[in-house]
């Protein structure tokens, strides 16, 4: 047994006491690698278990669980192709053990034995090297043509495997996995027993995110189980909460608390406030199916759209888990467009892309959003004042924004004094400003402050006063010297 091996024993242990589960696998993996031995693959397998699918691998590019669960969706589905592609680089990702039972269902099916796929098989077989794999190898290769290229390489596969040497358990090795199995057993018999309540005192706050009190009865409870988030959530339930403890706690927990909202929820984004998740980023491939929103989106006040998903993205957000959301960001086009459809609670949208190209009509089906009263749109075309400005939406909103990333932006909020305030930011881009003023004047604001970071030309100038003459007072902010 080498202190190595002994040493990534004790940190598993010691995390998984903690509740730092991640890690505990992390610590086991590299156990694992050590040595091949079959126990420690089983606590690994188990101790995966108890993580959700999406945040158990944390060991190569991709979410381990969900690979293995397409590339047997891609075999039964006879797509020898797509799981050529999507067999794993052996180059870039450690060996794992649960590739092992994938690896094994693949190896018989008809369509894994072609030519590429199979050459992929072996190489993640010799890659992996994990003895386990040895009987059903062997059995398969009984079965195959004697002398035939599959069994060549299966047999060669094999014979690396076997050269595999396993360490013997040493009486440190041996106790240091009793104590893992033994926490591992608490763990699970605590969960069952616990479950019902916990997932009672959960409903309670999803039914009442207002109320701090079944917050705290649930805080309680994980309290007594051992588990950081009881002291997460009364930390950050407090007046004046330990800052620096609740960075700490999230630095280590951040991944297990927002995983219940699925894969696609960016863990590393979710911001939480009184213990729970209030802003997500939202990301996935736009061919992914999206879940429905579980129960632990009750809290989520804030949503940003991080990709470009189709229309239909839009009724996702009408679940009823998500009837909290007033706020969506980086929003495209043809998800707003249908976004009043539905009657969403949202009162600040953040709108993206080119919505004269591909939404011209996307601010009268806005219109029909009962709540929404702030709109913004980035990396905006002057038409999308116009368009925004001309709807039936203008007279209600209590402020518009558009801008264009150094070039200019524009801000428009008729209760103010000066409803519409303008900033140039280039003169290149003088002409586009110009136009975007005209359209404001179409949301009836009759006084403007126009802002400019640099000293303009005579020309330039007059573009603008030309452009602002449909106010009926301009204040310009100017540098000295302007004129």
């Amino acid at each position: 047994m080498s202190d190595s091996l002994a040493e990534f024993l004790e940190r598993a242990v010691a995390a998984f006491e903690h509740y730092e589960d991640e890690e505990a696998l992390q610590q086991l993996l590299e156990a694992w690698r050590e040595s091949r031995a079959e126990r420690l693959a089983r606590l690994i397998e188990r101790l995966s278990v108890l993580l959700p699918t999406w945040l158990a691998p944390l060991t190569g590019p991709v979410d381990l669980p969900l690979l293995v669960e397409d590339l047997l969706v891609l075999a039964r589905g006879r797509y020898p192709r797509l799981l050529s592609t999507q067999l794993i680089d052996h180059e870039k990702w450690p060996a794992d053990p649960r590739l092992t039972p994938v690896l094994l269902a693949l190896a018989p099916m008809p369509d894994a034995q072609r030519e590429g796929v199979f050459r992929r098989l072996c190489d993640l077989l010799c890659h992996v090297r994990d003895p386990r794999s040895l009987g059903p190898l062997r059995a398969l290769h009984a079965t195959l043509p004697p002398a035939s290229r599959y069994a060549d390489r299966l047999d060669v596969a094999i014979q690396r495997i076997a050269m595999q040497q396993v360490s013997t358990p040493g009486a440190e090795t041996s106790t240091l996995c009793d104590a893992l199995e033994k926490a591992l057993t608490r763990r699970e018999e605590a969960t069952a027993r616990s479950a019902p309540l916990r997932e009672s005192l959960l409903a309670r706050v999803a039914a009442n995110p207002d109320d701090d009190g079944p917050r705290l009865v649930l805080a309680d409870h994980l309290l007594e189980q051992g588990d950081p988030l009881g002291e997460f959530i009364t930390l950050q339930c407090m007046p004046q909460p330990d800052e620096v403890r609740v960075a700490r706690l999230l630095e280590v927990h951040r991944n297990r608390w927002a995983a219940p909202l699925g894969p696609c929820a960016v863990l590393e984004s979710v911001r939480f406030e009184r213990g729970f998740p209030v802003a997500v980023q939202v990301g996935a491939p736009p061919s992914w199916h999206l879940p429905p929103p579980g129960p632990f989106w009750s809290t989520v006040r804030e949503i940003a759209w991080a990709w470009l998903g189709r229309e239909a993205r839009a009724d996702w957000l009408a679940h009823p888990h998500l009837r909290r959301v007033t706020v969506l960001r980086q929003v495209n086009a043809e998800v707003a467009r249908r976004l009043g459809l539905h009657p969403l609670a949202v009162r600040r949208l953040e709108l993206r892309g080119q919505l004269t190209r591909d939404g011209p009509d996307v601010f009268t089906g806005l219109a029909a959003l009962p709540h929404l009263s702030w709109v913004e749109v980035q990396e905006a075309e002057p038409q999308d004042v116009h368009l925004c400005a001309s709807s039936p939406l203008a007279r209600r909103l209590e402020r518009f924004e558009a801008s264009s990333p150094g070039a200019w932006s524009l801000a428009v909020v008729p209760a103010a004094e000066v409803p519409v305030e303008a900033t140039l930011e280039h003169e290149a881009h003088c002409a586009a400003l110009a136009e975007a003023l005209r359209a404001a004047a179409g949301f009836g604001a009759r006084a403007l402050r126009l802002h400019s970071r640099r000293r303009l030309k005579a020309r330039h100038r007059s573009l603008l006063e030309a452009a602002t003459a449909g106010y009926a007072r301009v204040e310009w902010d100017l540098p000295r010297g302007f004129w």
